[in-house]
């Protein structure tokens, strides 16, 4: 490559870079032939490069790749290649003017311009248009009579009669008997009653009722006619509920 492609900092720098990769590269003792083996640089190149032979050296832009190359390879990564500025320099492309001096325009621009106007037309005209079709109008439905339904007979409801709230159960005794009297799962008497004796006692869930001698006991429920607990001498005991507030007939 001759001299006059470089200027003359070019050169000194060049000359100042390859002196220090060989300055480098004698420190870690590594040869010429070595870094070729491993950069693949031909030997020739590589002294010319530490030499700043730029007569021997290709076009500049492989020698700053080489530059780039043979630094990586010594690890020196802040080898500051920037002052040699060896890339080419872009070349400008002469501007074909027409006739009254204006620069041309590609062929195909025009096509394009020309399609953009006639789309955007085609849009306008589209959206301006006025809408000439009116949706028909719904055809009047026909209405068949009907004849009114015979009424349905309504079944009278049967008569429910209403449970008691609570229960109330009036003991009288006509004979002595152990009484024991369960209110809503709480004992409220226990013990021995004597003939002629009147008791009442009221439960919301539960009314249990435990006697030694059931045929003593008359038992009236809320407004229900008295009846014995049970048979003269049995130890009975009944249990009354707001759904069964009725004592069981005792079997003779």
């Amino acid at each position: 490559m001759p001299v006059s492609a470089y200027n003359a900092t070019q050169v000194e720098r060049l000359r100042e870079i390859g002196q220090y990769l060989q300055r480098v590269r004698e420190e870690r003792q590594m040869s010429l032939e070595e870094v070729s083996a491993r950069t693949r640089i031909q030997t020739r190149l590589l002294r010319a490069l530490e030499a700043g032979d730029v007569a021997e050296l290709p076009e500049p832009i492989y020698v700053q790749g080489f530059l780039r190359q043979y630094a990586t390879l010594l690890e020196l990564g802040d080898l500051d290649l920037s002052e040699l500025d060896l890339a080419p320099p872009l070349t400008k492309t002469p501007t074909v003017r027409g006739q009254a001096g204006t620069p041309l325009r590609p062929f195909h621009l025009y096509v394009t311009y020309f399609a953009l106007i006639l789309g955007a037309i085609a849009v306008l005209s589209y959206v301006l248009r006025p809408s000439n079709s009116v949706p028909p109008a719904p055809s009047p439905t026909s209405v068949t009579p009907t004849s009114p339904s015979p009424p349905v007979a309504v079944s009278p409801s049967p008569q429910v009669t209403p449970k008691p709230a609570e229960l109330r159960a009036q003991v009288e005794l006509t004979g002595q008997s152990w009484l024991q009297v369960v209110v809503d799962g709480q004992v409220v008497f226990e013990g021995i009653l004597n003939p002629g004796a009147t008791e009442t006692w009221t439960a919301k869930q539960t009314l249990v009722l435990a006697a030694g001698n059931a045929g003593a006991v008359q038992v009236r429920v809320n407004d229900g006619s008295p009846q014995p607990l049970g048979k003269p001498g049995e130890v009975k005991e009944v249990t009354l509920t707001p759904d069964n507030p009725t004592l069981p007939t005792p079997t003779p």
